[in-house]
């Protein structure tokens, strides 16, 4: 269920819709999706319904445009025939979920996330933990021992990067920009976010250098610009509060006089 507000500015909402629809563009597999004419796969609007039915409470417009959105591009991937589930990716889409729903709430936003994953067949607590678990090693094993893959030296994760990138040499590799996403934040975790590394990790997971630096740049570009759709957002409400409080104070000056 979705409320929409009269209140909202015209302007101001056309501007966030649009801009929240680029984020999930962007940041969503733009393809050609190769989908299996199988009973097993749900279609789009199914999985749509799905989450309405789990999310039961009301999302303000402005975050649920670009929600159906995101969970559409979602859709599309995660029911592509060459889609397998890696932490990478499950980090990309997990900090793309929460910098939408930023300012929600934490309980807000689990409930969002939780039903969000449900409706696509998955875990939130999974996906979660494996973003958790990715993150803390880029802060402690994958700074100290950095994020050369030639060789996992007993180290689980590294094996599991190690084995993607091994998949994407061999073409058996569905490329989104989620992943991108999730290993811009494994090189921010882990301190080395310089050209230097940026082009060791890239090339050691064989991905295309100009393919991923165009995708992180159009998101670096989008999250500017949704920081300036919240601050408008922001300004907006303190002057629907203030007008409420002059309109209330109006009303009281009148009833005593």
């Amino acid at each position: 269920m979705v409320t929409r507000s009269a209140a909202e500015p015209t302007g101001m909402k056309a501007a966030m819709g649009g801009l929240f629809l680029a984020v999930a563009a962007a940041v969503g597999y733009t393809g050609r999706i190769a989908m299996a004419a199988t009973t097993g796969r749900p279609t789009l609007s199914q999985t749509k319904m799905q989450f309405l039915e789990l999310n039961d409470s009301s999302i303000a417009p402005m975050i649920n445009n670009p929600l159906q959105e995101l969970l559409a591009q979602h859709h599309l991937i995660r029911f592509n025939t060459k889609y397998q589930y890696d932490e990478v990716f499950g980090l990309g889409i997990v900090t793309v979920l929460n910098q939408l729903l930023e300012g929600l709430g934490e309980e807000e936003s689990n409930r969002i996330q939780t039903a969000y994953f449900a409706s696509l067949g998955d875990d939130v607590k999974t996906i979660k933990a494996d973003a958790a678990a990715l993150e803390e090693w880029a802060r402690t094993s994958g700074k100290t021992n950095g994020l050369k893959m030639d060789s996992a030296d007993g180290d689980a994760t590294k094996e599991k990067l190690i084995a993607i990138a091994k998949r994407v040499a061999a073409g058996d590799f569905l490329y989104t920009k989620f992943f991108s996403i999730g290993l811009f934040q494994v090189l921010q975790q882990s301190g080395q976010t310089d050209p230097e590394h940026f082009t060791e990790i890239v090339a050691a997971m064989s991905l295309d250098k100009d393919r991923v630096t165009k995708d992180l740049k159009i998101y670096k570009d989008l999250l500017k610009k949704l920081e300036m759709a919240k601050d408008m957002q922001k300004e907006f409400l303190e002057r629907e509060r203030k007008k409420a409080a002059e309109r209330m104070a109006a009303k009281e000056a009148a009833a005593v006089n």
